[in-house]
């Protein structure tokens, strides 16, 4: 599925209701988790060169996922204005 398909994929869940629960990790794959109607919803978003596409403009809850996928994983979701890079300690 192309860039393009995938943000109308997860701009039709949004306009039809679906809410947002998280998301996780597995290889080279980010898993978004939704919910519709009582049922739980999978999409996946492959990684490719250590980043994905932002959901956080149509997901505002997705936001501090992607957050933490960028702080605990280094996997950068593009278009997504509130990450910051790692503090160094």
């Amino acid at each position: 599925m192309s860039n393009q398909a995938r943000l109308k994929r997860f701009l039709s869940l949004r306009n039809s209701g679906c809410v947002f629960l998280g998301l996780q990790t597995h290889r080279d794959v980010v898993h978004y988790l939704f919910q519709d109607n009582g049922e739980i919803l999978r999409l996946e978003q492959p990684i490719e060169d250590g980043a994905v596409r932002s959901i956080a403009q149509i997901f505002p809850l997705a936001d501090f996922a992607e957050r933490q996928l960028y702080r605990d994983c280094r996997v950068k979701a593009i278009g997504n204005i509130n990450l910051v890079p790692r503090e160094k300690n």
